[in-house]
C-alpha cells in the first residue's frame, strides 16, 4: 500500500459542519448586534423628541391668560397634550443618508398638577413600532413651575451683593 497524503471523506465533512456550525453562531451574533444597534438608534431619537417636548413646555412666556408673548404657551394652558409649540401626535423623522425612508414616532404628555405647590409634573411617552413589529416606549417627566424662565432670569440678572 503506498503512503498516501490529504484528508479522508470524514475528516473533511467533520470539519465542514465545525465551520457551519460556527459561521452560522457568527450569523446570529451579527443579526443580534444589528437589533442593537437599531435598538440604540431608535431609542436615541426617542430621548431626543421628549427632551425637545419637555423644553418646549418649560419655554412658557406668562403664567396666566391664552397666550404668552411671541405666540407661546402660557403656563396655565400647559394640560395633557396640550402646551407649548410642538404638537401631539404622529412625529416623521427621516434620517439622514437614508432616503425614502422614514420613522414614525408618537408623542403623547400627561399633566399631573400638584395644587399644594402650583407645579405641575409632566410626562413625556414617545411610542415607535420597534423590531418584530413590537410596540416600543419611552418616557420622560419634568417638573414645571409658574415662573417664566425670562422673569427668573431678570431676577437673578438683577440681584446684586451689597459690599
Amino acid at each position: 500500500m503506498k503512503d498516501q497524503r490529504g484528508f479522508s471523506l470524514v475528516e473533511v465533512m467533520i470539519v465542514s459542519a465545525i465551520l457551519l456550525s460556527s459561521a452560522t453562531g457568527m450569523m446570529a451574533l451579527h443579526k443580534q448586534m444589528i437589533d442593537m444597534q437599531l435598538i440604540r438608534f431608535y431609542s436615541d431619537i426617542a430621548v431626543r423628541l421628549a427632551v425637545e417636548k419637555i423644553e418646549d413646555l418649560h419655554d412658557f412666556q406668562s403664567k396666566y391668560g391664552k397666550f404668552g408673548l411671541h405666540g407661546k404657551t402660557s403656563y396655565s394652558q400647559i394640560s395633557d397634550n396640550r402646551g407649548g409649540v410642538l404638537p401631539a401626535g404622529k412625529v416623521a423623522i427621516q434620517p439622514s443618508g437614508q432616503s425614502g425612508k422614514t420613522l414614525i414616532f408618537e408623542r403623547q404628555w400627561k399633566v399631573f398638577e400638584d395644587p399644594l405647590s402650583a407645579s405641575k409634573n409632566v410626562v413625556v411617552t414617545i411610542s415607535w413600532q420597534g423590531i418584530n413589529a413590537k410596540k416600543q416606549h419611552f418616557s420622560m417627566s419634568s417638573e414645571l413651575v409658574p415662573i417664566s424662565p425670562h422673569r427668573h432670569i431678570h431676577l437673578t440678572d438683577n440681584y446684586s451683593i451689597p459690599r
